[in-house]
């Protein structure tokens, strides 16, 4: 049977591909911006096409995001991030503030604390993490912060995510890692117990005493896990780490979770630093950076977010690392893809993005 198309019909078929086209492309496009750009302030962002960001928040009011921590206040435990694993190894954390990043005062460290094994002899005393545990299901995770490692150090694995859910095995998870005698980021992902036989490997290194913005994305649905070292593609691996039983209801996702014993040959004062720890579940989000395509991009900061629709978003302001001056604000959508950035010019100011949470103890060095 022939099918046939009416004059009308006809001239319609040749206008409105360049319709649909213009609608599947479509991006987050921004027209205003209200409040100041200055460090740790309320903006708000006006437009069209920023999709949906749910309230992902464990236990804060303040954040869309499921946690957030800049560690300005001097806490390990903020913003949503609690103590994961082992009681008994949180002296293997401190705050501290020699060689912080621009503009931070305070970063956490993870380091190796041999007093922990003389005083646990039969314990892995390598782990001790601090982390989240999300409530319910989503397709996407996005995990973001800075990260520097010192001196010749020893290997470990600086993130895991758990995919298992609460009163799982454990072997169920995916994790970076770096040290041990090169700084390169790796990663592998293991299902029920099953690793893969290859481990990734980034073509740029860390390097000792330097921070770098480290990004993750994971997209359960088609399988993929990607990495970024500040705004560069590192590795993508699209199957064999993640498949439907991935779960991400009362999963840990935590940061710093094992560093090893240094051998002979590796620094004894080893570790990792963190600072403006961002998790998520979505790829949704705020980003200022300093040039106008977001791909462009070579420095880039994440943005709070606490108000969400399609047409309009509030945030507080993240200054990072930025000097006060011209930039760009970026939107980005749920499906990660995002417009032109919006001119923009930070103000300098000495605010705290940290949203209230419990008070708790810190050792500062």
């Amino acid at each position: 049977m022939e099918h046939f198309i009416a004059p009308s019909r006809q001239i319609a078929f040749l206008l409105f591909p360049f319709l649909f086209f213009s609608m599947a492309e479509a991006v987050p496009s921004i027209d205003a911006v209200s409040g100041k750009i200055q460090h740790g302030s309320d903006v708000t962002v006006s437009g069209s096409g920023f999709s949906v960001h749910a309230d992902y928040s464990t236990d804060n009011t303040y954040i869309l995001n499921v946690a957030w921590n800049d560690f300005e206040n001097g806490e390990l435990e903020a913003g949503c991030f609690i103590w994961l694993l082992a009681e008994a190894f949180r002296p293997n954390w401190s705050i501290r503030s020699d060689n912080a990043k621009m503009n931070s005062n305070y970063y956490a460290e993870k380091n190796y604390n041999r007093e922990l094994k003389e005083i646990y002899p039969t314990e892995d005393t390598r782990t001790g993490a601090y982390g989240v545990v999300p409530v319910g299901n989503c397709n996407r995770i996005y995990e973001t912060f800075w990260f520097k490692m010192r001196d010749n150090n020893q290997s470990g694995k600086f993130l895991r995510i758990y995919g298992d859910g609460a009163g799982g095995s454990g072997d169920t998870y995916i994790y970076l890692s770096s040290g041990g005698g090169d700084t390169y980021l790796r990663g592998r992902g293991c299902i029920n117990g099953i690793c893969a036989p290859e481990q990734l490997t980034s073509p740029k290194a860390f390097g000792y005493e330097t921070w770098h913005r480290v990004e993750l994305f994971i997209n359960i649905s088609s399988g993929s896990v990607t990495t970024y070292i500040d705004g560069e593609l590192q590795w993508t691996k699209n199957s064999g780490w993640v498949d439907s039983t991935f779960t991400t209801d009362n999963s840990n996702w935590d940061f710093g979770h094992m560093v090893d014993d240094p051998a002979p040959t590796y620094n004894p004062g080893g570790g990792y630093s963190y600072d403006d720890v961002f998790f998520n579940n979505t790829f949704a989000r705020v980003e200022i950076g300093d040039r106008v395509s977001f791909d462009a991009c070579t420095h880039r900061e994440v943005q709070i977010p606490s108000a969400w629709n399609d047409n309009s978003i509030t945030f507080k302001a993240n200054q990072g690392s930025f000097q006060p001056g011209p930039a760009y604000l970026f939107v980005v959508d749920e499906n990660g893809a995002s417009g032109p950035g919006f001119p923009i010019m930070i103000i300098s100011a000495n605010g705290d993005t940290q949203p209230p949470c419990s008070p708790a103890g810190f050792n500062v060095r």
